[in-house]
């Protein structure tokens, strides 16, 4: 069927492929109107930067050299090396580096660049033609809105640890609000209620394949589903000859393993692992197995309750005598996994941090791509490229917050007061971000500590100010994943232009921050002391400080304390900085006794007990 659409989609996966005429890039997602749809661009060019001044060898590959307006940030002339293959862009840029000339930003990836550039983030409109769920070279543009209804389905594998034997491979798919679920069984018997009969482990695999291409996911979900289930199935695969094409352009699931975690990319299908969304979500546990955390979240458990290798002779006992029971326990662990999904948003949360930070749902955790997805096209269209991140200069930086030590002891009434959202804050109230570092010789500020931006030629300031004002609707809409999705991404700004994998990074970044913060509470302290309080402690952005009065009143005082404060902060940053001050200290809890222990070592107080 070909047809002319308009419609919006919410992306999914991104990937690219070679052709004698050039790198096409792909994007595939889901539409409201169409299901799943795959965009391709076929006319992109690829380009990085190298400075005007440096020769370029032969290449052996179709370019063209480019001379631009643009400047490194140290302010020397680039042009552009623009190629139509990304395997030619990669070969050329391996070339210059072994011959010692600097490129800049070619380790960008060609399908993230495209993104960024048009200010996508995670969503788009489209207009073109549709033919067979594919649309060529359509028109594209940024686009917003709260659909997120996407097909799910959670897995899980059953097999024996001694001999590697499949037993069984359960799913479990909810799409909108129905739900299809069945186990696949290695079994020598007909079917039953509980389970499809396979006649052997190819039989299981095949059948599994062939369900999942047929239910068609968008989201494949399991616990350890990367490190265990995906692996195991692939490895089997591998053994047994069998294609194990479960993408969406039939395509393998591809392993690879960047940090200390694997990973899995598979195109048009995202992988999402419970335990490791859960922690990047910010939910803690004392264990991250699947019967610990349904039990805390949902109020149940696994049917086998037997742990290491008392659970593995269960399992292989009921494979041998009741395949009914293991269809049922093998099932029950795809529904629990679904409904921790389903208790705790994971899925929801993940789709809106996609649409915040402009990462497709694959890359979410990764805040320093996150940063460039917003600031490098700003700065380019100010005239200015970036360093390759591992171009950047290696320092070792992690002063942490301030701290200043406890008053030892046990103390009554006492008011806990926290800085809202401190880091970001400062960056809003000192103008502190990369390009106002750069072009701090143009009406320059001086933060607290001496560093020195503009107070005029900022981006970042204006994106936190327009995320606090989408946060405070949020919270006023109930929308908890879009309030905590903005969270997340504030607090990251910090750790970014603190972290040297970051091509933006500078010492003076990290340090105009916390130098500040350490300011801030330790004026705050100061102006306490005038007014009768005793600061009991100080920890990164919050204060413990001695009530003057008896418990009865504690309300009242709380929210004139709370007042003074951040009058005193608003007149301060006017009258010293001439700034406009954004510091927010709110009340957080009210304490009838607090100890405070000495530290292990006997020397002053223990810090952060």
């Amino acid at each position: 069927m070909v047809c002319m659409v308009r419609t919006n989609v919410l992306l999914l996966t991104d990937h690219w492929e070679e052709t004698e005429r050039g790198t096409h890039l792909h994007f595939i997602g889901r539409s409201p109107d169409v299901g799943s749809v795959e965009l391709v661009f076929t006319n992109e060019d690829f380009l990085f930067f190298v400075e005007s001044s440096a020769h370029v060898p032969e290449l052996n590959v179709r370019y063209k050299r480019k001379p631009l307006s643009h400047k490194t940030f140290n302010h020397v002339a680039v042009d552009a090396l623009i190629f139509k293959s990304y395997k030619d862009f990669k070969r050329a840029e391996r070339i210059l580096t072994d011959v010692g000339v600097q490129c800049y930003e070619s380790d960008i990836l060609p399908t993230r660049r495209f993104l960024m550039e048009r200010f996508i983030y995670g969503e788009v409109a489209v207009h073109g033609i549709l033919e067979h769920g594919r649309m060529i070279n359509p028109k594209i543009k940024a686009f917003e809105t709260d659909y997120k209804d996407l097909s799910v389905v959670s897995f899980d594998v059953e097999m024996s640890v001694k001999t590697g034997l499949l037993y069984s491979i359960a799913v479990y798919g909810t799409y909108q609000n129905s739900t299809s679920s069945v186990v696949f069984m290695n079994a020598d018997k007909e079917s039953s209620d509980s389970y499809i009969s396979c006649t052997n482990e190819k039989d299981v695999l095949e059948q599994f394949i062939k369900w999942i291409n047929t239910y068609d996911p968008d989201i494949l979900i399991g616990w350890n589903v990367i490190g265990f289930d995906l692996t195991y199935l692939s490895n089997k695969c591998h053994a047994l000859q069998i294609p194990f094409r479960i993408g969406r352009c039939m395509d393998e699931p591809h392993f690879f393993q960047p940090g200390s975690s694997k990973r899995c990319h598979l195109k048009g299908r995202v992988i999402i692992d419970g335990p490791t969304a859960l922690r990047s979500s910010f939910y803690q546990f004392e264990e991250y197995s699947l019967d610990f955390v349904a039990n805390k979240l949902l109020g149940e458990g696994k049917l086998i309750k037997k742990s290491d290798q008392s659970k593995i002779e269960e399992i292989d006992r009921l494979y041998t005598h009741n395949k009914e029971a293991l269809a049922e326990y093998n099932l029950k662990d795809c529904r629990l996994v679904t409904d921790i999904f389903s208790k705790t948003g994971l899925l929801e949360l993940s789709i809106t941090r996609s649409r915040i930070s402009g990462m497709l749902l694959p890359d979410i955790g990764k805040s320093s791509a996150s940063f460039d997805h917003f600031l490098l096209p700003l700065i380019h269209r100010k005239g200015f490229v970036a360093i390759n991140r591992n171009d950047v200069q290696k320092d070792t930086y992690n002063t942490g917050g301030y701290v200043f030590d406890p008053v030892i002891g046990i103390h009554e009434h006492v008011f806990y007061l926290d800085f809202r959202s401190l880091y970001p804050s400062i960056i809003q109230t000192f103008k502190i971000d990369p390009y106002s570092h750069l072009m701090s010789y143009k009406y320059p500020l001086e933060t607290p500590n001496g560093k020195l931006f503009s107070r005029t030629h900022h981006f970042l300031p204006k994106l936190i100010l327009e995320l606090l004002e989408k946060r405070a609707k949020a919270k006023d809409h109930g929308n908890t994943y879009l309030s905590q999705s903005i969270k997340i991404l504030m607090n990251s700004f910090y750790g970014v232009m603190g972290s040297d994998v970051s091509r933006f990074f500078h010492p003076d970044l990290p340090d105009a921050i916390t130098g500040t913060a350490k300011f801030i509470l330790e004026r705050t302290k100061a102006f306490l002391q005038t007014k009768g309080y005793k600061t009991l402690y100080g920890d990164t952005d919050s204060i413990f400080v001695q009530s003057h009065r008896e418990v009865a009143d504690w309300k009242v005082e709380a929210d004139q304390l709370v007042g003074s404060i951040n009058q005193f902060w608003e007149e301060t940053i006017e009258r010293e900085f001439q700034l406009t001050s954004y510091l927010q200290i709110e009340f957080e809890n009210y304490f009838v006794k607090v100890l405070f222990p000495k530290a292990r070592n006997g020397e002053g107080g223990a810090k952060k007990r």
